[in-house]
């Protein structure tokens, strides 16, 4: 029998300290059969990303282990670009180069009910600082990087990134990009012959959410559920939106039961 596929941003991780340190086994995945999938995150990253990884696969014959693609979106679209200058020896390092260090220590750790990072197999292998990335849609990044940064070429790299964010997000051009790339996410995904499963945590709004009114939307299910408005949600989030423990216990379980993944991949 072939594998699930799952791919996700930060959130994919589950809960997370008030410092924004993520805690293991707090994911929906935990709960599922270890040896029926395998799970990425990517943080801070997005659809350009997955398809990169999913390209990757196809590239190293490794993508006909599965079956289909759980894809966990937060807000799009995600442009991401890694400071490659400082790592390890000097040696430049090339995407490529973290995904198949992903992989090996997946199969390494196949036993194991974790879910790999991409963010954080970098910095641990290749990187001798805390590294950063700079995404052009994630202000709330550059705002902190442009006072470290402030007497560097990289200030002006940041300013330029915050004005495209700016340009992007006048009229609706935010939206119509991030159903771009999710329609052509989509597309790469059915085209191997996998089945194709998004799973959204926020709905469509201004800030490039790509989910429609027939999308299963994380934030709008729990809140329904609980009885609770999404400003008393966001109220016990950390500084940068992630949930606490509390919210994982009582999101997975709602996450699991839309995805139906109890019965139909553990059994």
């Amino acid at each position: 029998m072939k594998k699930t596929l799952i791919l996700g941003c930060s959130f994919l991780n589950g809960a997370y300290t008030s410092y924004d340190t993520p805690i293991p086994g707090t994911s929906w995945v935990s709960s599922l059969d270890n040896s029926k999938f395998d799970a990425f995150s990517f943080s801070g990253h997005g659809i350009i990303t997955w398809i990169e990884f999913i390209n990757y696969l196809v590239e190293i014959d490794k993508i006909k282990e599965y079956d289909r693609v759980i894809v966990q979106h937060s807000t799009e679209p995600r442009i991401v670009a890694h400071n490659w200058n400082k790592v390890k020896d000097n040696t430049t390092v090339h995407i490529k180069d973290v995904f198949d260090l992903m992989l090996r220590i997946r199969k390494k750790q196949s036993n194991l009910k974790n879910i790999i990072d991409y963010n954080y197999m970098y910095k641990s292998a290749y990187s001798d600082f805390n590294g950063y990335s700079l995404g052009i849609f994630s202000i709330h990044r550059h705002e902190k990087y442009l006072e470290k940064f402030s007497e560097s070429s990289k200030s002006a790299i940041l300013e330029y990134f915050m004005d495209i964010d700016d340009l992007f997000r006048r009229g609706d051009t935010l939206n119509i990009v991030s159903d771009a790339f999710n329609a052509y996410l989509r597309l790469v995904i059915e085209k191997l012959g996998l089945s194709y499963i998004p799973l959204f945590w926020y709905g469509r709004n201004a800030g490039g959410n790509h989910a429609t009114d027939e999308d299963f939307v994380v934030i709008e299910e729990a809140t329904k559920v609980l009885g609770i408005t999404e400003k008393e949600w966001y109220e016990n989030t950390n500084k940068v939106g992630h949930n606490n423990l509390e919210q994982a216990r009582k999101v997975n379980p709602i996450i699991l039961e839309y995805l139906d993944l109890q019965r139909d991949i553990n059994e």
